[in-house]
């Protein structure tokens, strides 16, 4: 009775936004195609129209949406979009051009009166400058862009063979966290009781997600994760039940009308529940190496969760109509 209403309310979502993207985002970057230097590829427009600048507003936005009351404005999701397609890019600064720190900051903090040195710096600085043009609240976004690039930084210690399981789990849903807090500055709504801790919550939930699908490339880059480090995925499964568990918790006690939060409740399961999907496939790998979870000995077919196969589709259907409840029964090691 649940799924069919929340899919395709999420369905109808993405829908608007491919269209939006197609109209907003894709005559600019084919322009900026054109002039390319090398430090824009293929992997970078794929995360902006098919990925970030697709999923921020399509998903991210219904969440807010439906936690308020009433969706984005067109103002809202200008700035959202803009807010997907700078994600990946930013990351490029930190894992493939490097930039120091201070210049990265010089960015963020004043895109106007920056001279772009690459094709990268320049398609950046173009989405941040219509972010602050259509931003309702310059303040807020400045502020969580700030949280944002502090968390980023800290993430430099996953290279780190010395860290522990605990400290990666931190750095992930602080990561997460001030990662969707950026996003909601988009939204031009008050804070909604415990709103911002909710949300905070919820992104981290979202990033230890795309620490598990991420497996691959995280172990090949040498980023220590809660999905790379373990040598049995059964404590990864672990650590994303406990901060599930503690986010569905605060959903549940925001104080919004009841119907909100169950449907809020339900379209965030349906999002994230892919993610059991891929630790069923992570802990047949584990079972089928001498019950040892080593990424490195599996090869990248095996390791990638296609979300588009048929038996995945299903087994994550499977997951949200079972509800979480099921899913927190199963095995529970310590974290």
């Amino acid at each position: 009775m649940t799924f069919f209403p929340v899919f395709v309310s999420l369905k109808k979502g993405v829908r608007v936004q491919q269209r939006y993207v197609s109209k907003a985002l894709t005559p600019g970057l084919e322009e900026a195609w054109k002039t390319n230097d090398g430090t824009l590829d293929q992997k970078d427009l794929r995360k902006i129209t098919h990925y970030y600048g697709m999923g921020v507003p399509a998903i991210v936005g219904e969440f807010i949406g439906t936690l308020r009351g009433y969706p984005m404005s067109e103002t809202e999701r200008r700035c959202s979009t803009y807010q997907g397609a700078i994600t990946g890019l930013f990351d490029d600064f930190f894992d493939k051009t490097h930039l120091s720190g201070a210049q990265i900051r010089s960015m963020l903090n004043d895109p106007f009166h920056r001279t772009p040195q690459t094709s990268l710096e320049k398609v950046f600085l173009a989405f941040l400058q219509q972010i602050h043009r259509s931003t309702g609240n310059r303040e807020l976004f400045m502020r969580q862009t700030q949280k944002v690039f502090h968390a980023q930084e800290q993430s430099k210690k996953q290279r780190l063979g010395s860290i522990d399981l605990k400290a990666l789990k931190d750095i992930s849903i602080n990561k997460g966290g001030h990662s969707l807090l950026f996003y909601r500055s988009a939204f031009n709504h008050d804070w909604i009781g415990a709103e911002e801790k909710t949300l905070f919550e919820m992104g981290g939930v979202m990033q230890l997600g795309n620490d598990i699908f991420d497996v691959y490339e995280d172990s090949r880059e040498g980023n220590r994760t809660i999905a790379t480090a373990p040598k049995d995925i059964a404590r990864t499964r672990a650590l994303y039940y406990t901060q599930l568990a503690r986010t569905l918790e605060h959903i549940d006690m925001l104080s919004i009308p009841r119907k909100r939060r169950r449907a809020l409740r339900h379209k965030f399961l349906l999002a994230i529940s892919r993610c059991e999907v891929c630790l069923d496939q992570l802990e047949t790998l584990q079972k089928n190496n001498s019950n040892i979870f080593d990424p490195l000995s599996f090869s990248r077919e095996a390791l990638i969760c296609d979300m588009q196969k048929t038996k995945n589709i299903l087994g994550y259907i499977r997951y949200y109509l079972s509800g979480p409840s099921v899913s927190f029964q199963k095995r529970q090691p310590s974290p």
